[in-house]
């Protein structure tokens, strides 16, 4: 398997996304967990890198809540903590709210401003105001939860979690009032890379994601045309079709290459001759060797052939050797040999490729001699008999082996042993009870009822027995008919 998945590269991470957690969430502290939301990406412009101080400890279940604040919740709470504050300490001075800014604070707060709930802190704070109402999902906390440990980490709540809409702006109906306050860009990027992670995972021994798509397999044309309906389906069939296209064109730029590499003889039947002179000497006489170019064929591929040759020189002598041998004991060669049939030629059968431009219908044959042991296409025979991804590999099947397994074997043992402990303790129940058949009538029934239950876990461990039997003879067919399955779709599944 590992031959076949050299391509193929696999993430064995399920639980641990790829994608950091951003830099730019407030950390937790002792009383509540970190915080982020919309409003903390730097980028926006709503907090700068130095607000991140201000805002250490203004995490809450106010801001956790699967229920966003509203300004008045945030003003109260906040009034509520400020009247807290001042039963616990005493304070003798006062300093002025705006106190560091070049504008001169207002005598007093208007309304519905900043710090309206600081005017009178003996009077609970409210506000009738609309905007003072409205639920403020862009500071709702998207933090879940925290692991502690060598490497702390954030969990974020999953983008498709829906809550109840509230406030003046939320809709009347049932459905509509279901919002997703976690449904941004960047949290649904993150859960889908750990859920395609997920099933990377899962189908990692038989190439990873791309082989969730079902094959063009007749069983498989329905499912096929459902999953190319699905926006994941378009995307692995885009795929599959791009990565089949590129290697198919490095396969042509490698032939290409082979080609073009060394000298080749211009054949007669491509020159062409510019200008009115040209033209009025007409075209010349193609000759039939004309046709073939050879391409490809500089000292390696020659020296290559002349070894060849040798080595069947050799051959040929030592056949020629034996013969005369043969001959003076009176013997004669069945099969003559090569030197006898072609006189003084030596040959050797070698395979040599012939290329054609598409859409020439006779045009000009290139020839790459000896192009399956050409010592300069070595690397382009690889990359064409190696296919760039591999979705499924060869088709194995395991012994059975598994805890299961043995567990089970285990438990027929124990039936068995219990089985027959039943019969030998029913047939000295049975000669108990006829040898006591004389005494009290209470022991007689005693013996009895002792012989009835005897029997009827007699009946339970036999059909427990047969039960399990049935079961593993049925779970062997479905193995059986699984694992040819799985050999024939091997066979007749197609890379990409």
């Amino acid at each position: 398997m590992a031959e076949d998945l050299d391509n193929v590269a696999l993430i064995d991470n399920p639980e641990k996304s790829i994608l950091e957690a951003p830099k730019e969430y407030v950390e937790a502290t002792d009383y509540a967990t970190s915080w982020y939301c919309d409003e903390l990406d730097v980028e926006e412009g709503f907090l700068t890198k130095k607000d991140y101080a201000k805002l250490r400890h203004v995490n809450c279940s106010y801001l956790s809540s699967a229920k966003a604040p509203t300004l008045l919740a945030l003003k109260q709470h906040a009034q509520s903590l400020a009247n807290l504050i001042k039963t616990l300490t005493v304070s003798d001075q006062f300093v002025k709210i705006n106190k560091g800014k070049k504008t001169k604070p207002s005598d007093e707060v208007l309304s519905n401003q900043a710090f309206d709930w600081i005017v009178d802190l003996d009077t609970p704070y409210t506000n009738a105001d609309g905007y003072h109402h409205l639920p403020l999902w862009k500071i709702h906390n998207h933090i879940r939860a925290e692991c502690s440990g060598e490497n702390s980490t954030v969990q974020y709540h999953c983008p498709l979690h829906s809550v109840d809409d509230f406030g003046p702006l939320a809709a009347a109906g049932e459905t509509e009032r279901k919002r997703l306050p976690y449904k941004t860009h960047r949290n649904l990027l993150m859960h889908a890379n750990e859920c395609l992670e997920i099933l990377d995972h899962d189908y990692s021994a038989t190439g990873g994601l791309i082989s969730i798509l079902p094959t063009e397999h007749e069983n498989d044309r329905y499912q096929l045309a459902g999953a190319r309906n699905t926006l994941v389906g378009q995307w692995l069939s885009q795929y599959q079709v791009l990565a089949k296209r590129q290697h198919d064109f490095e396969i042509e730029a490698a032939n290409s290459r082979d080609l073009l590499k060394g000298e080749a003889v211009v054949p007669m039947q491509l020159l062409s001759s510019a200008g009115i002179e040209g033209r009025a000497e007409g075209r010349q006489v193609a000759y039939p060797q004309d046709r073939f170019v050879l391409v490809n064929a500089g000292d390696d591929v020659f020296n290559k052939l002349h070894l060849t040759l040798d080595e069947e020189e050799k051959e040929a002598h030592a056949r020629d050797q034996g013969r005369a041998e043969g001959e003076e004991e009176g013997l004669r060669s069945l099969r003559p040999s090569q030197a006898e049939s072609t006189g003084n030629l030596v040959f050797v059968e070698a395979v040599s490729r012939f290329y054609r431009l598409k859409g020439q219908n006779k045009g000009t044959l290139f020839v790459l001699p000896y192009s399956d042991d050409h010592p300069g296409v070595g690397a382009t025979r690889k990359l064409e008999m190696k296919p760039a991804a591999v979705i499924v590999p060869k088709a194995t099947w395991p012994e059975r082996g598994t805890i299961s397994h043995e567990q089970h074997e285990r438990e027929l043992d124990e039936l068995r042993t219990r089985l027959e402990r039943a019969e030998r303790a029913a047939k000295d129940g049975r000669k108990l009870a006829l040898g006591k058949k004389q005494g009290g009538g209470n022991t007689a029934q005693a013996e009895t009822e002792e012989v009835k239950s005897l029997k009827r876990e007699l009946e339970e461990a036999k059909k427990t027995i047969w039960d399990f039997e049935v079961q593993e003879t049925r779970r062997a067919e479905e193995a059986r008919i699984e694992r040819e399955k799985l050999e024939r779709a091997s066979k007749k599944r197609k890379f990409f």
